[in-house]
């Protein structure tokens, strides 16, 4: 069963020549065990592919916080407990109809 999809900007853990830290579209999908995992893209996932290499976050298990940015918005750091793997999560730009509210809510970030 699945309680949520959908996509994403997920921060990379590699850094780039200058420093920064790439963001990556990818496709979320929140399962009824509330499991999060996510897929390169929402055609590997509906294709039946495994989710990526280490993208499995129990949610339950994970501390969830929202941080804010310079710029004014939001973002979601989700931290595994037990191994200190940390996921750091934005919505896409533009988000008219506030998609990452929704996962703001849904995965239960204070």
């Amino acid at each position: 069963r699945v309680a949520r999809e959908g996509a994403m900007l997920k921060q990379g853990g590699g850094t780039s020549l200058f420093g920064r830290k790439n963001w990556l579209a990818r496709y979320f999908v929140l399962r009824g065990d509330r499991s999060l995992v996510y897929y390169k893209d929402r055609k590997s996932y509906l294709a039946g592919a495994e989710p990526l290499k280490n993208a499995r976050f129990d949610v339950e298990a994970c501390r969830r916080e929202i941080v804010d940015t310079d710029g004014g918005g939001v973002r979601v750091v989700i931290t595994d407990t037990a191994s200190g793997k940390a996921l750091t999560l934005s919505g896409s730009r533009p988000d008219p109809n506030n998609e990452f509210e929704g996962w703001i809510e849904v995965l239960g970030a204070t």
